[in-house]
C-alpha cells in the first residue's frame, strides 16, 4: 500500500496490489482466512475501479484506479472468476463503458473466450448455446466491423473452444 502511497498518479502500483493479493488469495498454501480476506479485498477494489470507469466523453476522476485496458478488465474477471461472482462478471462484461465493446474492452478476441467459460461456469446452458452460435456466424462481432474479411472468420470457426463449448450446451442441456 506504501507503494500506491509514493506513485499516486500510475495506475501499476494499484493493480500490481490486486494482483498480489489475487495470487495470494488463489495460492495452494493459502489457508482459509487469507483466501477469504485477500480475495475480497481484490474483489472490492476492482469492483470499486470498475464502478469508477467514466462514460464516454466523461473526464476521469481518478485515472489511476480504473480499469484502462483490457488487460486490467481481464484481471477483474480473474478476481471475479476466483470469488465465484460469474453473474457479476458477465454484466462488466457486457457493460457499455467495461464491456467487451467499450473503449477499453477493445472487442478484444481474448474477452469473448473469458465470457464464453464463464457463460459455462454460470452454467445458463441455452445462453452458452447461443453465444457459441453467435461467435461462430457474425463476421462483424469477430472481425471490429470489418466484414469483407474472411480469412478472420474461417480462423474463428477453427476455434475447437467454441465448438467443444456448444457441444456440451447441447449435451448438458438436453439432460
Amino acid at each position: 500500500m506504501a507503494f500506491m502511497k509514493n506513485f499516486p498518479s500510475q495506475s501499476t502500483p494499484f493493480f500490481w496490489v490486486i494482483f498480489t493479493n489475487y495470487l495470494i488469495a488463489s495460492g495452494p498454501d493459502a489457508s482459509e482466512q487469507e483466501k477469504r480476506v485477500h480475495g475480497l479485498l481484490a474483489y472490492r477494489m476492482l469492483e470499486k475501479a470498475a464502478a469508477d470507469v467514466p462514460q464516454l466523453g466523461k473526464k476521469e476522476a481518478d485515472s489511476s484506479k480504473v480499469l484502462r485496458n483490457v488487460d486490467d478488465i481481464y484481471l477483474l474477471l480473474l478476481v471475479y472468476e476466483a470469488q465465484g461472482k460469474y453473474t457479476e462478471a458477465l454484466k462488466v462484461l457486457d457493460n457499455p463503458r467495461t464491456g467487451i465493446f467499450s473503449a477499453i474492452g477493445n472487442s478484444s478476441w481474448e474477452l469473448r473466450l473469458k465470457k464464453l467459460g464463464l457463460l459455462e461456469l454460470d452454467g445458463d446452458w441455452q445462453l452458452v448455446f447461443n453465444y457459441c452460435i453467435q461467435l461462430l456466424s457474425s463476421p462483424i462481432l469477430l472481425l471490429n466491423g470489418q466484414e469483407g474479411y474472411h480469412k478472420g472468420l474461417r480462423e474463428v470457426q477453427d476455434q475447437w473452444v467454441i465448438w467443444e463449448a456448444a457441444i456440451r450446451a447441447t449435451a448438458t442441456d438436453s439432460r
